[in-house]
């Protein structure tokens, strides 16, 4: 064999290759059943050569030929110059450990284009060169750099190559499918290349008035990247109603959003949308979430526990509790284009608001790699419906339907033991090893700078605080209270008949409970409270609820005394769907906290100074439903003696 090492001069260059314990290990979980039988077979033939047995005696103890032995010998061992052996990869039966190497020219009258893109890269060098470059520059951000994508780049090389005098009759033209294949691989390997020569070049090693820094420590929450996933599962849920009957019920597939730190890989903040699609409240109460310290949960399941050490940043490192992140990116979703969430990032949080390019995930693969990581876990569970139709993973039929073993909240805390865990256990190759807690406790002790949140992103609440501007209504000649009006609904307080001034206020309210508003002038000065009149003080609720409500009502034309009632009756009434139980959870979600709310001001006849907001009327009919629903995770029917029948 010309121009190649033979395993036994391998043997003699590197003494240590006789270890085959010592070989880098593949993924065994990528191979099938039966090449993994093959693998260990051929690793133990291996093992007895190197460790000084006789072919002949291997040969004869396996039941193959000698030259059998010797051709995984120099499958294993064996290679070029410039290329390192196989090992392990070449035990895998089927795995090409060369690359492919065409042996006849490619022409009009050759049969296949087994390595027709390879020759291609050849024959055009300069045009592929000039394309790897555009990558470069792409990649590193430099200036009056082009941003590339591969069908962009594909539509310049086909160009380039019509410029340059190549016909119809020749590859690529001729297999555009195959080729289109290839090109998209080429790019992905380019991309990743010059993306790691990047993150080589900005963790270099520089020296500072703290001494040289680690090569693999970089500053913290300087970019953060948020993204959603839907969890691909069906779960289980019970409802009781007050007559002693129990509706089990199967609640739809919902949202995971998470905030992943682009230097250290860490998640900051997680959180979950109950709704078919991820809304703006989604992501608003993920960047509260952003904003406050972590706490863990209570875990009811037997058997799960916090691994050691691990957890969120900000409930575990006193540096990144209320860190202030710079860049915030996010894709083009419409929950990500609404004006509360800009306006929240920007003159809140003071950071930087980026959409990026659209159709371009790869922007934000970190948080696509944790969603793939959340995926293998769910995807476990009995109960999971696959990421496509054709997942083998899926629940096959109604006859194998098991979504009622598996309930929201056991789904919940699976998934927070998981990312906590992928904070804490999972060392990473480009962080040197570490894994992203141990990365982020190396960048607040070598003295990074870390902007923290002002005084205002701080408190619970303040990514739902909004503004409105509203007109005061009156008709003193009818004796009528003054009032305004805000999504629907009237809203009376003894601060309005106080004032005289300009008819034009402002109100400021939390947007999860719509119950009271607080009503300031437009100079600033603060006027006083007012409350929403009738059976809406029952219970808290947002805007969506309330204009589920009135749009329900409106549409039957009837004027009810209590339409909370209305509404929730027609939605127990309603036949049983994963839509009608996600909508029945997620008032769960909203209501978890009904009951007498404490506010901040006091609506009484003496004082408009803050203090205790008056508390709902707990006899209201819509209380009294809403009290009604009583909620269980499901649990598994106890097993049949089928033996009896």
């Amino acid at each position: 064999m010309a121009g190649v090492i033979t395993w036994r001069e391998q043997l003699a260059l590197d003494s240590a290759l006789r270890v085959v314990d010592r070989w880098p290990a593949i993924a065994l979980d990528a191979l099938s059943q039966a090449q993994r039988r093959q693998y260990f077979k051929r690793c133990e033939i291996v093992k007895a050569v190197l460790n000084g047995t006789p072919t002949k005696s291997v040969a004869a103890t396996f039941g193959i030929s000698q030259s059998h032995v010797y051709d995984l010998l120099r499958r294993t061992l064996a290679s070029p110059p410039d290329q390192r052996p196989a090992l392990r990869n070449g035990l895998v039966r089927g795995r090409r450990i060369r690359p492919y190497k065409r042996h006849k020219p490619l022409g009009q009258s050759s049969q296949g284009a087994a390595g027709a893109f390879t020759w291609l890269q050849h024959e055009a060098a300069d045009v592929f060169a000039a394309l790897d470059d555009q990558i470069r520059r792409s990649v590193r951000g430099m200036r009056h750099a082009e941003h590339v994508t591969c069908k962009g780049l594909h539509a310049r090389l086909i160009q380039r190559l019509q410029d340059g005098g190549w016909s119809e009759a020749d590859y690529p033209f001729t297999n555009a499918s195959y080729a289109w294949e290839s090109f998209r691989r080429w790019y992905v390997v380019r991309h990743a290349h010059h993306q790691r020569q990047s993150c080589a070049r900005t963790t270099s090693g520089a020296s500072g008035r703290h001494g040289t820094l680690s090569p693999a420590v970089a500053a913290p929450f300087r970019e953060i990247q948020i993204d959603a996933w839907r969890i691909d599962a069906m779960f289980g849920l019970t409802l009781v109603h007050d007559t002693g009957y129990i509706e089990r019920l199967e609640v739809a597939r919902f949202w995971l959003l998470a905030a992943v730190d682009s230097q250290t890989t860490a998640v900051v903040a997680y959180r979950y949308g109950f709704n078919t699609q991820v809304t703006q409240d989604d992501l608003l109460d993920l960047l509260g979430a952003l904003c406050q310290r972590w706490q863990p949960m209570t875990l009811t399941r037997p058997g799960l526990a916090y691994p050691s050490g691990s957890g969120l940043p900000s409930g575990l490192i006193d540096e990144a509790a209320y860190a202030a992140p710079t860049i915030i990116c996010l894709d083009n979703a419409w929950a990500h284009q609404a004006h509360r969430v800009r306006q929240f990032v920007v003159q809140t949080m003071g950071g930087i608001f980026n959409c990026g390019h659209p159709r371009q995930p790869t922007a934000r693969r970190l948080v696509e790699t944790l969603f793939k990581r959340m995926a293998v876990a769910v995807h476990r569970l009995p109960n999971t419906t696959g990421s496509t139709p054709h997942d083998p993973r899926r629940l096959k039929n109604a006859k194998h339907h098991s979504g009622r073993d598996v309930s929201i909240d056991e789904c919940r805390e699976l998934l927070e033991l998981v990312i906590c865990d992928y904070n804490a256990a999972k060392p990473r190759a480009d962080l040197r090893g570490a894994s992203p807690l141990e990365q982020m406790r190396r960048a607040c002790d070598a003295g990074y700078l870390i902007r923290q949140l002002g005084p205002a992103a701080r408190h619970e609440g303040a990514a739902f605080t909004a503004t409105r501007r509203v007109t005061i209504h009156a008709s003193r000649s009818l004796g009528v209270k003054p009032w305004i009006t805000l999504v629907y609904q009237r809203y009376r307080g003894p601060c309005l008949a106080r004032y005289d001034g300009s008819p034009r206020v402002e109100v400021r309210y939390d947007t999860r409970d719509i119950r009271f508003l607080e009503v300031y002038t437009l100079a600033g000065t603060y006027l006083g409270p007012v409350e929403v009149q009738g059976t809406w003080r029952a219970f808290k609720h947002d805007a969506r609820f309330r204009a589920q409500v009135c749009r329900e009502a409106a549409q039957s034309k009837r004027r009810a005394g209590d339409p909370m009632n209305r509404y929730l009756n027609q939605l127990l009434e309603a036949p049983a769907t994963p839509a009608r139980a996600l909508e029945l959870h997620r008032l769960r979600e909203l209501v978890s906290t009904s009951g007498p709310q404490p506010s901040k001001h006091t609506i009484d006849s003496n004082a408009a100074a803050p203090g205790t907001m008056a508390k709902p009327d707990p006899g209201t009919p819509a209380r009294h439903k809403l009290q009604r629903l009583r909620w269980r995770p499901l649990e598994r029917p106890p097993p049949t003696d089928r033996s009896a029948s």
